[in-house]
């Protein structure tokens, strides 16, 4: 697989993006659900901003 991944402790491939594309973040966790909601969790943000990013270019 092309691109940047996280594994467990046995190997298991837990997180993964493509770096070449605008937005690609696969994980098998839910970020932060507990969180005190006062700030968004960096993925959560990230996606934001590059959808932002996106929809700008495509103007």
């Amino acid at each position: 697989m092309a691109g940047n991944q996280g594994a467990d402790d046995a190997g298991g491939i837990r997180i993964a993006e493509l770096p070449a594309h605008p937005f690609f973040l696969a994980t098998l966790f839910q970020p932060e659900p507990q969180g005190d909601g006062t700030r968004p969790h960096p993925l959560i943000t990230g996606l934001a901003e590059a959808a932002v990013r996106h929809a700008k270019s495509a103007l």
